[in-house]
């Protein structure tokens, strides 16, 4: 009975010797192994919600090291490939400046903080004069290194708040956030950065080892007051633009409501002469030219048009 009571103790102080041994494993697996699986983990869940500065810690060298230390890799790689993205989305890959998306939306940020504090902004539309006959004449690399210098030119003039973007071709869009609550004044302003940005590109460049000279045209609307949508905006600085055009090129105008009404009585007009030939609107008449001979040398030829109403 002794031997039997001592050997039953021997076998209860072993079974509590391996219990108190796999209880020390277990921690031990914790701290090495679980613990810092739930780290990877973790930043895993943390890399995907786009947070990729997420700080990485590794400690040892031990097998979860070289998963964390892959896992860094990947993390690095991913932001560059995120800002790679963003950068393509938003900005132009030539002159580096913000593209018509961008534009927009901080376009619609400038209208509604100007609903809000009631401060005039502006939108100056700037369209390099002949620059098709540079672009096709001298080469693309020549016309790509014009609107460059461009865009440096223009991004020289403006404010740290304002916001130059090229929309394509060579149209260059800048918008001019809070510049007073008095349209008038708003407009002296606009009108000052906008002949600061006509004289620095006429200063020469100097294209394939050539100097140049360049000038531009620019319309300019200011908001609230005539462009309460994004369209409305671009689309009346536009306008002016081409009323800068045909005043005769390196000027600047301003989009008047008269404009617009204008532009859509002669889009009517064209709508209405394009069925005027199919309705047999049209009449041709001819008037004879002789010489003091009598000989028919030609004749003068007129196209009436008798319009229905008008």
């Amino acid at each position: 009975t002794e031997r039997y009571q001592r050997t039953r103790w021997l076998s209860l102080a072993a079974l509590l010797g391996s219990m108190l041994m796999m209880t020390w494993l277990g921690v031990i697996l914790i701290r090495s192994i679980v613990r810092p699986l739930q780290r990877v983990i973790d930043t895993f869940r943390q890399i995907s919600m786009g947070r990729y500065d997420t700080l990485i810690r590794i400690e040892g060298a031990d097998e979860v090291s070289e998963v964390m230390h892959a896992l860094q890799a990947l993390q690095s790689k991913l932001g560059d490939d995120e800002a790679a993205i963003h950068k393509l989305a938003f900005y132009d890959p030539l002159t580096q400046l913000p593209n018509r998306r961008l534009l927009r939306d901080r376009l619609q940020l400038a209208l509604n903080a100007s609903a809000r504090n009631q401060l005039y902004g502006a939108v100056l539309m700037i369209d390099l004069d002949n620059f098709k006959t540079i672009n096709d004449g001298k080469g693309h690399d020549v016309g790509d290194d014009l609107l460059v210098q461009t865009a440096r030119r223009i991004q020289s003039c403006l404010r740290q708040t304002d916001t130059v973007a090229r929309l394509g071709g060579d149209e260059f869009v800048v918008m001019l956030e809070s510049l007073c609550n008095d349209a008038g004044l708003a407009a002296v302003l606009a009108e000052g950065i906008g002949e600061k940005i006509l004289h620095t590109i006429r200063q020469p460049c100097v294209l394939a080892d050539q100097p140049h000279e360049h000038t531009a045209s620019i319309g300019i609307c200011l908001f609230p007051d005539f462009g309460t949508t994004i369209d409305d905006l671009l689309k009346h600085a536009d306008l002016a633009m081409y009323q800068a055009k045909a005043t005769g090129r390196d000027t600047q105008r301003f989009f008047d409501p008269q404009i617009q009404t204008a532009l859509e009585a002669r889009l009517i007009l064209e709508v209405e002469l394009r069925q005027a030939l199919p309705q047999h609107q049209l009449e041709l008449f001819y008037q004879v030219q002789v010489d003091n001979t009598q000989h028919v040398l030609g004749a003068e030829v007129l196209l009436r048009w008798r319009h229905p109403t008008r």
